[in-house]
């Protein structure tokens, strides 16, 4: 189905995250609307698209999280993935379960093979630079060219509030990533999902929530580096 809820928890995340936390009333007046307008929105409404503007400098939005953020608003808003498109996701996973093969896509989408990489278990790649192994599930994805995608499941909570645990991203290896991206960063030592900035022979790894420390690794330890081409909130076991 979809989540009509999204962003109004990523409004309350934004809200709790912020130094010090935002009360209704203080964005309200901040944004110059009604308290009942910010109530409305922490239920199931939408902002127009100036207010997701002053939304974003309020809360000091990079322009990376601006642009992700209008472009989920534009897919939750216009139903662009439909309830029967999702419930076609599940299906896919359910049957692929267990199978190295991908299934066939869905006209206009590419079936991606979906990892779920919990703490410990390294994904490992083939020489081409592709994921080798079973995968987990698999999910149809609109909109998407590149056949060489591939999906994990977020865990933890550090690319918190624009991107939540059990969320699949889908990253393109055909891609060049650019400065700000949000990418899949692979390395001898870690394997993770952050904002990447590029800094002379080094790389910053950033986290959206600002309790976690920035990374910095040098540019020739990185193996892959694949920008994020998608996001959803279906998979196999069923989590929303």
């Amino acid at each position: 189905m979809l989540d009509m809820a999204w962003f109004a928890n990523t409004l309350r995340r934004l809200m709790k995250y912020h130094d010090p936390p935002v009360s209704q009333c203080d964005l309200a007046k901040a944004l110059g609307v009604s308290r009942t307008s910010v109530q409305r929105w922490l239920k199931d409404g939408f902002p127009d698209d100036e207010r997701i503007d002053a939304l974003a400098d309020f809360f000091q939005l990079t322009e990376a999280e601006r642009r992700d953020l209008k472009e989920r608003l534009v897919k939750e808003k216009g139903g662009k993935v439909a309830t029967s498109l999702i419930a076609e996701f599940k299906r896919i996973a359910a049957q692929s379960k267990g199978d190295n093969v991908r299934p066939l896509s869905m006209e206009g989408c590419v079936t991606v093979p979906i990892y779920d990489i919990e703490a410990g278990n390294e994904l490992a790649f083939d020489d081409g630079g592709l994921p080798v192994g079973v995968a987990d599930s698999y999910a149809a994805v609109p909109t998407l060219t590149d056949k060489k995608a591939f999906g994990c499941i977020i865990r933890g909570d550090s690319m918190e509030p624009l991107f939540h645990e059990g969320e699949i991203v889908v990253f393109s290896p055909s891609t060049p990533p650019q400065d700000g991206d949000y990418c899949f960063i692979k390395t001898d030592e870690l394997s993770t999902f952050k904002q990447v900035f590029f800094d002379r022979d080094e790389v910053r790894l950033v986290a959206l929530n600002r309790q976690y420390e920035e990374m910095r690794i040098k540019t020739e330890s990185v193996l892959h580096l694949y920008p994020l081409s998608a996001a959803i909130r279906a998979y196999e076991s069923g989590k929303m």
